[in-house]
């Protein structure tokens, strides 16, 4: 959010070899890979780590086996 608020989205034109009016092109690429990079994370890592935690949490609540240790077949 913080990028977006100062303007890095327009930065993200570096990739196809525009650079925005004003900028300078080295600052123009360093924003413009923060905010995919942030981007990134945002909507790919987030939501699968989010998805962990609730299968953790869920495994951590469930009742024990009464101490019943698992026996593999055959033994």
């Amino acid at each position: 959010m913080v990028l977006h608020l100062a303007g890095a989205r327009t930065c993200v034109s570096v990739l196809s070899g525009t650079f925005p009016t004003g900028m300078a092109p080295a600052a123009a690429e360093a924003l413009g890979l923060l905010y995919v990079v942030a981007w990134a994370l945002a909507t790919l890592v987030a939501p699968v780590l989010l998805l962990a935690a609730g299968i953790l949490t869920v495994v951590l609540f469930l009742p024990p086996t009464a101490g019943r240790a698992y026996h593999p077949p055959g033994r």
